[in-house]
């Protein structure tokens, strides 16, 4: 029998909802939160459930992804050696006020995602899903694009409204994690040709995922697709336009 699971969304000031029977997309609902004001967030959402009669199912599974451009990936071995708090300060300061630091364990790669998380966000589902498993975009995202072919080179671009997540493997290895501004499609470019440069990577065969984030689908990648094809140095690369692909990294993780 295949199970039901609800993934949940939470990017800037989106929140989206799916729910799979086994890998099949049931429904969906997406709605923008207020940031400023967590009574009329906590509101917010309780109409969500209310309008959404899916929401309220017995779900087998359930599961969150919370994105920040503030996630660092460290070796088990530096982990073990430090506390998470420790190790995000050093990579980015100290958190923002109301949140907490967070971190997720990758087996697949020996490796932890540390970031910082809306304490609001964790009370919330927590008390409306205490079976509910949390963790960050980038620990979903890494799943999901090792549980393909990974022996040829994957560059794999995760998109929000102003930022997006690069990732590339190769040999099944993963060789780059960051996250990057961008303010127009030559900031993308950019960041992806230097990156392939300084991994000596450039002109090789392999794929170049383009991934809508929830809070980047009004995003088209037409002239993105055009113009990498256009640079010498990416033209080997075949685009691939992924929608969902958070959702679905999702069921990966139970």
């Amino acid at each position: 029998m295949t199970k039901s699971q609800l993934t949940i969304e939470v990017a800037d000031q989106f929140v989206q909802f799916t729910s799979f029977q086994g890998d099949t997309v049931q429904q969906q609902a997406i709605i923008q939160i207020n940031l400023s004001d967590e009574s009329i967030r906590k509101e917010e959402l309780s109409t969500c459930f209310e309008k959404n009669s899916f929401l309220s199912i017995d779900f087998d599974e359930i599961s969150l992804s919370y994105v920040s451009k503030e996630s660092s990936l460290v070796p088990n071995s530096i982990f073990a050696e430090s506390t998470p708090d420790s190790i995000f300060k050093l990579c980015f300061g100290e958190p923002k006020e109301k949140y907490s630091v967070d971190f997720n364990r990758i087996s697949e790669l020996s490796i932890v995602n540390i970031y910082t998380i809306p304490d609001w966000l964790k009370r919330f589902f927590v008390l409306k899903f205490p079976r509910i498993i949390i963790q960050h975009e980038g620990t979903h995202g890494l799943r999901k694009i090792l549980n393909s072919e990974t022996f040829h080179l994957k560059v794999s671009l995760m998109f929000h409204t102003n930022y997006f997540c690069m990732t590339i493997v190769k040999h099944s290895n993963l060789e780059f994690y960051s996250f990057f501004d961008y303010q127009n499609d030559d900031d993308i470019i950019y960041h992806v040709l230097f990156a392939l440069q300084q991994k000596e990577l450039v002109n090789e065969k392999g794929i170049l995922e383009l991934i809508h984030g929830i809070d980047s689908n009004t995003k088209s990648f037409v002239d993105l697709k055009g113009k990498f094809k256009r640079i010498k140095e990416l033209a080997s690369l075949e685009v691939n336009e992924k929608n969902n692909f958070i959702a679905q990294s999702q069921l990966l993780c139970v």
